[in-house]
């Protein structure tokens, strides 16, 4: 009829049996006429709706376009939601959605008008009769997993603000929160992290398997997922642990400059530190000068040992101490070697995590470092030195062994590798205990081999560190000797001044 108003009148399929209400496009008017006693959905309503949950939208749209004769009235969309008079306004912006997804052409007769809104409207499901049409919600993982990429970048220009809001802030509620967690469950909540990755591999894959349309289609829908649960992952990352990346650096915050330091100063240190060692290691029960120590040195509390300690030393630098992070080891021994990491912080559990194949003299140090961690530190020489200091300032000797020979370690293969000659007259002279250490713990790594190549291993480790804004990239774990370098440094010449 010329001239006259469109209007689209839904009907809901109550719990009840409720009539089927057929409706005439007429002035605006609502008629309604020829009840029936009970409505029965066509094949072809089941047909689309299939199309739909399938998200097959194309194929259901044509079917709906290409048997509008089938479909009279509006009582075929009875399951959408109760009665609803869209007036000319919202008629005009059902329009514009559908046309914004490929479903309206621009000029429509009235009749196909409808059964092409009978299809877009079944795509997005109006459940509520309004016309906010339901959002898929993987935008939400892409929106979010964008955003906090783009905060990161906006955050990293200004490292006192992540300090300030975020890493003194914010992260101590998720400090505490994820603690109660992890505390309360018997077993490490990796478990139930990988367990729940693995079965939404498999669900996603039968869900692919059984859906249908193309294989071009189909693969769009998973990718369209996969890079939902990216963003999802990304956003989770970063909010939970992540951004203590872009915080104030240790060495601004306890007022020390790192300098490079020449291969003299680093043959230097190495020797001067000899001494010390031998002189603590004689100090430890059942120390041996043909053989190395074996778990039984370790103290009984020992995570609680260094717990504690670490927060000794971090109160002492000014920074809080929030929460009880805890330590995870049970794994079968190599699992976590295998892929490259004696141990990790999980930032999506707040659990730290240690292979129990790390041999006696390196695990304090690792424990040590991997809570540094989780008390908001990224910065992996950071977390060494934190763990270099922690263990050094332990009244357990064979914890004091441990962080000093830790750190006697990185000076010790940064000679060899700088100067091979020079390193092989140095090792002729070394003591025998030293050796017998040295020899174990390279012993106990040769025997959990890399899953995968490891320069593989290296090359990721180190784009994924230089992406959260660490310069050094995987190398920032030499930069310990640095950190306890200037440090030594500065206590010396406060001792000198006093």
């Amino acid at each position: 009829m010329p001239g006259s108003q469109l209007t689209l009148l839904y009907v809901k399929q109550k719990k009840t049996t409720h009539p089927l209400l057929p409706i005439t496009f007429l002035n605006g008017v609502f008629a309604q006429a020829n009840f029936k006693p009970k409505y029965k959905e066509s094949k072809l309503t089941k047909c689309i709706k299939k199309l739909v949950r399938n998200q097959q939208y194309s194929e259901a749209k044509e079917l709906v376009l290409n048997n509008k004769e089938n479909h009279a009235y509006v009582g075929t969309m009875d399951h959408f939601g109760s009665f609803k008079v869209l007036t000319d306004p919202l008629i005009r912006k059902i329009k514009r959605k559908m046309k914004r997804s490929g479903w309206y052409p621009g000029s429509m007769q009235r009749e196909k008008l409808f059964f092409a809104a009978f299809g877009f409207t079944t795509r997005y499901r109006c459940l509520t009769m309004s016309i906010n049409m339901k959002f898929d919600k993987r935008f939400w993982g892409i929106g979010l997993g964008a955003f906090a990429i783009l905060l990161r970048f906006l955050l990293n220009l200004s490292p006192q603000v992540v300090e300030t809001i975020y890493s003194r802030g914010i992260f101590k509620i998720i400090r505490v929160v994820l603690d109660s967690i992890h505390w309360a469950l018997p077993f490490s909540a990796l478990y139930l992290l990988v367990g729940g990755l693995l079965f939404s591999i498999y669900w996603g894959i039968k869900k692919w398997k059984r859906s249908e349309g193309s294989f071009l289609g189909k693969s769009g829908q998973m990718g369209f997922t996969l890079m939902s649960a990216l963003g999802w992952i990304i956003f989770l990352f970063l909010f939970l642990w992540g951004f203590n990346y872009g915080r104030v650096s240790l060495a601004t915050q306890i007022k020390i400059t790192l300098k490079p330091l020449k291969l003299v100063t680093v043959v230097e240190e190495l020797t001067s530190l000899q001494p010390k060692l031998l002189k603590v290691r004689s100090g430890i029960s059942g120390a041996k000068n043909d053989s190395s120590f074996t778990p039984e040195a370790l103290p009984e509390n020992t995570v609680e040992h260094l717990r504690k300690g670490l927060e000794n030393q971090l109160l002492e630098l000014g920074y809080p101490t929030t929460g009880f992070p805890t330590i995870r080891t049970g794994y079968p021994k190599g699992i976590l070697w295998g892929f490259g990491a004696i141990g990790f912080y999980n930032p999506f559990t707040g659990e730290c995590n240690v292979d129990p194949a790390v041999h006696p003299i390196d695990r304090p140090y690792v424990i040590a470092h991997e809570l540094a961690h989780a008390y908001g530190f990224g910065d992996e020489g950071t977390c060494n030195f934190l763990a270099y200091l922690t263990c050094k300032n332990s009244n357990h000797p064979f914890i004091q062994y441990a962080g000093f020979f830790n750190y006697w370690q990185y000076l010790y293969y940064s000679y060899r590798r700088a100067d091979p000659e020079g390193f092989a007259a140095f090792y002729e002279n070394l003591p025998n205990g030293l050796k017998a250490d040295v020899h174990a713990i390279e012993a106990n790594n040769a025997a959990y081999p890399d899953f995968f190549p490891t320069s593989f291993r290296i090359a990721t480790y180190d784009a994924y560190l230089k992406s959260q804004g660490v310069t050094d990239g995987h190398a920032s774990y030499n930069q310990v000797v640095l950190l306890v370098y200037a440090w030594e440094q500065k206590e010396n010449r406060l001792k000198k001044s006093e």
